[in-house]
């Protein structure tokens, strides 16, 4: 015969069983800051839309050398969706170009270069500007990429609820292929939360995404 607090058990299981469901919620941003002060620039209002920009293949201290094509895709994305006026050549067409332009040797040197020493090669950025057509040049860093989880709420030692959370922190430059200066740069750090029953972890796109609609707001 069943006593009464394990019918209350199974009863509260039910309830539960029954709430879950609808408990999922969307990832929210739980925090979003600009790193540092903003930089001098020589970046113009309307000077992307009048001369275009290419992105190039980021670098990361992150290690997830698979998720690079993502993070540059998102962000010509946000480019080309917040600027319909401006020519966005995405990472792929870039790469095409520089292929067809036979540069490739010089381009993989100047990434190279890039990673130890955060400079573009003129030499090579002018090549650059002339395969794709595009005065400007966008390079983006990956500094940091975690994902954690936490357990919100137990039931009778059952995980019902976790709250899983991830965090980015990247820089994005803009280099004038014309003169070879840093026309601007900024840095963007994203935290984000999800209350939730799913499986589904918040994911690396969803994070670059909210990271990369702000960084894109700030530029002129």
């Amino acid at each position: 015969m069943q006593t009464a607090y394990a019918r209350n058990a199974w009863r509260h299981l039910l309830l539960w069983a029954i709430l879950l469901p609808g408990c999922s919620t969307t990832s929210q941003v739980y925090s979003a800051q600009i790193i540092g002060a903003q930089s001098r620039t020589s970046l113009k209002p309307g000077d992307l839309a009048s001369f275009g920009v290419a992105f190039v293949t980021p670098t990361t201290s992150t290690g997830q050398e698979e998720d690079k094509l993502a993070l540059a895709l998102a962000f010509a994305q946000s480019f080309e969706s917040a600027r319909p006026q401006t020519r966005v050549v995405p990472l792929t067409q870039t790469l095409s170009n520089i292929n067809h332009a036979g540069i490739g040797e010089a381009y993989r040197h100047m990434i190279a270069d890039y990673r130890d020493s955060r400079l573009l090669d003129r030499t090579a950025l002018a090549q650059l500007g002339n395969a794709t057509g595009a005065r400007y040049i966008a390079i983006l860093n990956l500094a940091t990429f975690q994902q954690v989880y936490h357990d919100r709420l137990g039931l009778f030692g059952l995980r019902v609820l976790q709250t899983k959370e991830a965090s980015i922190r990247l820089t994005l430059q803009i280099w004038n292929s014309w003169d070879g200066s840093v026309a601007w740069e900024g840095s963007q750090e994203i935290h984000m939360a999800d209350e939730t029953t799913k499986e589904d972890a918040v994911s690396f796109g969803v994070v670059v995404q909210a990271a990369s609609e702000r960084l894109v707001a700030r530029i002129p």
